[in-house]
């Protein structure tokens, strides 16, 4: 993991203390970023509104930079939180077998 990734990891830091600043600053650097548009998807889900959090959601699965690993993984979680949350329990199953069948393999590399 590089600096962007310690990057981000400081930014999931100020959001879920509340270091609203942090954030926005984060956000203004890494503007294109998968890791960016992960915390603007988080910052919706903080606010209740879990079907636009869904479609950023679902936008980051299509594009070609993501590969397979942690971020997938939380994708994929947050995914499951996101359906649920909007009542569509049969995706909220498949985000949640894909988020278990990605830690077996990503156990399995390791």
């Amino acid at each position: 993991f590089g600096d962007e990734f310690c990057e981000y990891y400081m930014a999931l830091d100020a959001l879920k203390n509340r270091r609203d600043g942090e954030v926005a600053a984060y956000l203004e650097r890494q503007e294109g970023s998968l890791y960016a548009a992960r915390i603007r998807a988080l910052i919706l889900m903080k606010n209740e509104d879990f079907t636009k959090a869904q479609a950023v959601l679902e936008a980051l699965l299509n594009r070609p930079e993501l590969t397979v690993g942690a971020l997938l993984f939380e994708l994929f979680g947050d995914l499951e939180l996101c359906c649920r949350k909007n009542d569509d329990y049969k995706r909220a199953y498949e985000f949640a077998s894909s988020r278990m069948g990605l830690l077996e393999r990503l156990l399995e590399e390791t």
